[in-house]
């Protein structure tokens, strides 16, 4: 998320990326910012952290603070608002309302500040600094119609996008269900005849892949709406990460690729919501195996300062670094549509990102063209109570 936002910025401005609350205070001293982006969750100190670590420096205090978050709370926008923030952006949110907003409080400072200057300096007459101060106004205020227009556009967007894909997922799920059960019926037959026996095969996976795209559009929707909460418990993540091998060992095994899991034996439990890990885990090695036409793919669990991390490398074909950030983001896919080979609504990684977000971990992709990928998770242990969160949390750090 970090390079996302970095990207989308790059064009209007010099932007500089930190991890966690208590290195961008740091940063921020060092570079005196027109602006800061923070995310709401991070590991290495929270944005409340750093909100008010900023407004408790006088040389920090003026810079605009613009904070990332998905929580559809109301509290806690008001709570932001008056800790110093001075705007808030939900996700998720599309490049330019996130651009629009940035920048229409990057005018605004700067005229604050060449307004401040010329009245310090006093090196203008009366009737220059009004025009000057005129022109800022009309420029800030263009700026802020500009904003107001892009947030009005991208929630619009927003809930058009899921509505429509919670009513497709919901109509197709019918239909589906009733295509697989007479398929299983016709799988039953003692005496089938040649053409049932050659065709029912690729007839269930066929409808297995359909219902397992209908499943992802249908999270993929859960999630953006903030329909899902989050609970903790233990949990031994290797169990999970043996699971989620064994459900892709039948494609493992028919493409000759090594399948492995390993993780220290005395591995604790660590508190954490099992299911959207199972997730988690479920799209890496299914991406894994799905992607790596030989070689291996490689799953392990070790333990790390404040949680545990999961790792799953692959031989497969790797992601070029142009193409890394991209990947992550909702119904897009490493090939053209019209030159991929391999199924898929471009939906898992997505997922990924959100749920990673929820659960405050961090998501990390290593990956080199004719080497492979590695793609790892790092879940802190959460600790003692904690308020459900909605799953569209913004991802902690890149």
């Amino acid at each position: 998320m970090a390079g996302y936002v970095r990207d989308v910025l790059a064009a209007e401005a010099s932007v500089v990326l930190a991890a966690g609350g208590r290195e961008g205070l740091a940063r921020a001293a060092a570079v005196r910012p027109d602006l800061v982006v923070t995310d709401l969750m991070m590991a290495g100190g929270t944005g409340e952290d750093l909100v008010r670590g900023m407004r408790q420096r006088p040389d920090l205090d003026g810079v605009p603070i613009v904070v990332l978050t998905a929580k559809a709370d109301d509290g806690l926008r008001v709570q932001l608002l008056r800790s110093g923030a001075q705007d808030y952006v939900m996700k998720p949110f599309s490049p330019e309302e996130l651009r629009a907003r940035v920048m229409g409080l990057v005018a605004s400072k700067r005229a604050a500040d060449f307004l401040r200057r010329e009245l310090d300096s006093q090196t203008r007459d009366l009737g220059t600094l009004v025009v000057e101060v005129a022109t800022r106004r009309r420029e800030l205020e263009a700026a802020l119609d500009a904003t107001r227009l892009a947030r009005d556009e991208a929630d619009r967007a927003s809930r058009v996008k899921s509505n429509f894909l919670a009513l497709v997922s919901h109509e197709l799920r019918t239909p589906i269900t009733l295509l697989q059960l007479q398929l299983e019926r016709l799988a039953r037959d003692p005496s089938p005849s040649d053409v049932q026996r050659a065709a029912l095969p690729r007839l269930i996976a066929a409808s297995r892949r359909l219902a397992a795209m209908v499943e992802a559009l249908l999270e993929h929707s859960r999630a953006a709406s903030g329909r899902i909460a989050l609970r903790h418990e233990p949990v031994l993540l290797r169990e999970l990460a043996e699971d989620a091998v064994e459900e892709e060992r039948v494609q493992a095994d028919a493409k000759g690729l090594a399948l492995t899991v390993t993780a220290p034996e005395d591995l604790p439990p660590i508190s954490t919501d099992p299911r959207f890990v199972r997730v988690v885990l479920s799209n890496l090695v299914s991406n894994a195996v799905k992607f790596t036409d030989a070689g291996s793919v490689a799953v392990a669990v070790l333990p790390v300062d404040g949680g545990q991390r999961i790792v799953v490398q692959d031989t497969g074909p790797g992601i070029p670094a142009a193409d890394q950030s991209r990947i992550f983001e909702a119904f897009e896919q490493r090939d053209p549509v019209h030159m991929k080979h391999v199924p898929g609504v471009g939906l898992g990684l997505a997922l990924v990102r959100e749920i990673c977000a929820a659960l405050g971990a961090r998501v990390e992709l290593r990956s080199s063209p004719g080497v492979g990928s590695s793609f790892a998770v790092t879940v802190p242990h959460l600790a003692g109570d904690r308020p459900e969160l909605s799953l569209d949390h913004p991802i902690a750090s890149a």
